[in-house]
């Protein structure tokens, strides 16, 4: 919702946007769209020192964190004992690959799974982590490949050659599942991690 007004222009209308602010934001010194209207950063774009670690776990691709809440949630991951479930909200572009692809750096040759909700999703992601990690083999385990292409990821997989995966729902509950399944029945699938649940 916002408070728009409409004039007549020539032939045609204008809609401009005027000062907004609803009931629920009375107490707000700003009204909720001041910054976006100002075009002014909302956003703490600070970078915060990393860890030792962080430049080992990303090739050299992040010597800092991104924002704090990046900060603390691979350190909550990386602490947490095993079994236990992290929930972690970050904004985007707040680094949420990081902390999914550090900690699986660090568990290989175990296996790491990332589910994210589109194939899209999929091929974006695991082309960074791809060219991140310096692989020379597909990360992206999706419905769009060839048999040959799917057989060759699960085979990596089993055979401690791939510690990540990236994939959807449907493929990493249907085709890709006996392989997983197999790789948890080894005591060798470390994270299970859902990017964008939708």
């Amino acid at each position: 919702m916002a408070n728009c007004g409409v004039e007549q222009a020539g032939e045609g209308w204008s809609v401009k946007a005027r000062p907004w602010k609803p009931t629920w934001a009375e107490t707000a010194q700003d009204p909720p769209d001041a910054a976006p209207s100002r075009l002014a950063s909302r956003a703490d774009r600070a970078l915060v020192p990393g860890d030792p670690f962080l430049k080992q776990a990303t090739g050299d691709s992040y010597p800092s964190y991104r924002t704090p809440g990046q900060r603390t949630a691979i350190r909550t991951v990386l602490g947490t004992e095993p079994g236990s479930t992290v929930l972690t909200i970050l904004p985007t572009g707040s680094g949420k690959s990081a902390v999914m692809s550090v900690p699986a750096y660090f568990a290989k040759p175990d296996v790491s799974v990332i589910v994210v909700p589109t194939t899209s999703l999929a091929l974006d992601l695991a082309s960074r982590l791809e060219a991140t990690y310096v692989l020379d083999h597909q990360l992206a385990y999706h419905g769009g490949l060839g048999t040959t292409e799917r057989d060759a990821i699960r085979q990596r997989l089993r055979n401690c050659e791939q510690w990540l995966v990236v994939t959807s729902p449907e493929s990493a509950c249907n085709s890709l599942e006996p392989t997983l399944t197999s790789i948890a029945g080894q005591g060798r699938l470390r994270y299970l991690m859902i990017d964008e649940a939708h």
